[in-house]
């Protein structure tokens, strides 16, 4: 057993909706206890938890909340937790103005409430479905999007360690003439990278640096090309290792293959050219999103979730990442579904190395558990214990 291998099949599969299914995201609670939020096929926002035994066995519905009941408003969100059991969830809302509600729920999986909810005037018609938060103690968050003409936008929102007083702190538009399938990754300091494919059909990655209190306080410090070689679509990151070491996953057009590289980003938001680069699918790498399972002794494990249209299946393929950069060759893979590949989604460690994995399949929701090896860290070292590891993840 080794870090990144895959220590099973699919141990389980549990069926949410049957109504149809848009950005699915999965979230631990506790040791156990999984939420599923996602949008049905009126776009009604939802969230249910379910218990998840050692051996991957799905339980019977916890409990269940309607959190945004207007047709077509809560659709393609994003996610970020705020607090221990508290998440803040960014959409398209009311009038598609950009909204923002936290959430909370008990350790037990029961308790699911609204906290607060705060609709913007930002005109958000399109997707909201990236967002990072600031390091792991303030309370900063940046939400990014494209707007009707594919302008990039972005928005910094700030709440109480419980949920409370969300404030839209500060916008910007940072690309006035194209930034499709924006996504946004927390990387240092001030420092938060935002990639997105331009007017080109260039993939670009650009840093800004925003304050603990949301202010956006520069703008577009650095901007690097993603693939010189490549049309680079739905470029996602994992900041990854003990510096500045960034992982990329991407497909080279709608359908292509699947692509990564490896760069890095200081502190300061100076963005290096890409260092290692390779193929995870050579027919097609639809809605990557990188995930990291960890660093040991300078070595970083990272995981890719995505969909085949060529095959018609999800997919995760592991990989190691050396402190130079050097992507290694894979490690292991599983398919996680073959019914259909209408869109992997956000995953999460629910237990020590066993994982929940969302997806749409024929428009329903659904999820599959199976066990990844992954490595336990803990501050002070790095794989030290079996602590859990907090996975950040993205998906169009």
């Amino acid at each position: 057993m080794a870090y990144g291998d895959i220590l099973s099949g699919i141990l389980d599969v549990q069926l949410v909706d049957a109504t149809g299914a848009w950005s699915i995201h999965s979230e631990k609670v506790a040791d156990g206890i999984v939420a599923i939020i996602w949008s049905d096929g009126s776009n009604h926002g939802w969230c249910r938890t379910y218990p998840i035994a050692a051996d991957g066995t799905v339980g019977l519905l916890i409990e269940e909340l309607e959190f945004d009941p207007t047709f077509y408003f809560a659709r393609q969100h994003n996610i970020v937790e705020v607090a221990e059991r508290i998440w803040l969830v960014m959409y398209r809302g009311p009038l598609t103005k950009l909204k923002a509600v936290t959430i909370s729920i008990g350790a037990d999986g029961t308790g699911i409430a609204v906290k607060d909810s705060l609709t913007t005037a930002l005109a958000c018609p399109t997707a909201c479905e990236y967002a990072a938060k600031k390091g792991t103690t303030n309370t900063c968050y940046v939400a990014v999007w494209y707007d009707g003409d594919q302008d990039g936008q972005m928005a910094t929102f700030t709440c109480d360690s419980d949920g409370d007083n969300i404030t839209l702190a500060d916008n910007w538009e940072f690309e006035p003439v194209k930034a499709y399938l924006p996504q946004v990754e927390y990387i240092s300091g001030d420092i938060f990278a935002i990639s997105y494919n331009d007017s080109l059909g260039v993939g670009q990655i650009s840093t800004v640096a925003v304050a603990d209190d949301g202010t956006i306080t520069e703008l577009l410090i650095n901007t690097q090309e993603v693939d010189a070689v490549n049309n680079s679509l739905n470029i996602n990151m994992a900041k990854i290792g003990n510096g500045d070491l960034v992982f990329l996953a991407y497909s080279s057009t709608p359908g292509g293959a699947g692509l990564m590289a490896t760069l890095t980003i200081d502190n300061l938001g100076v963005i290096s050219a890409p260092i290692d680069t390779g193929t995870y699918d050579v027919f097609d790498g639809s809605g990557d999103k990188a995930i990291k399972l960890g660093t040991s002794s300078d070595v970083s494990y990272v995981m890719i979730y995505y969909f085949n249209t060529d095959d018609g299946a999800d997919v995760i393929r592991t990989f190691s990442v050396a402190a130079d950069g050097t992507i290694s060759a894979e490690i292991d893979s599983l398919v996680i579904q073959d019914v259909t590949a209408d869109a992997a989604s956000w995953a999460a460690e629910v237990r020590v190395n066993l994982w929940v994995f969302p997806y749409s399949a024929n428009s329903d929701t659904y999820f599959n558990t199976a066990k990844v090896d992954t490595v336990q860290e803990v501050a002070g070292g790095q794989g030290a214990s079996m602590a859990d590891t907090l996975v950040k993840a993205a998906l169009i």
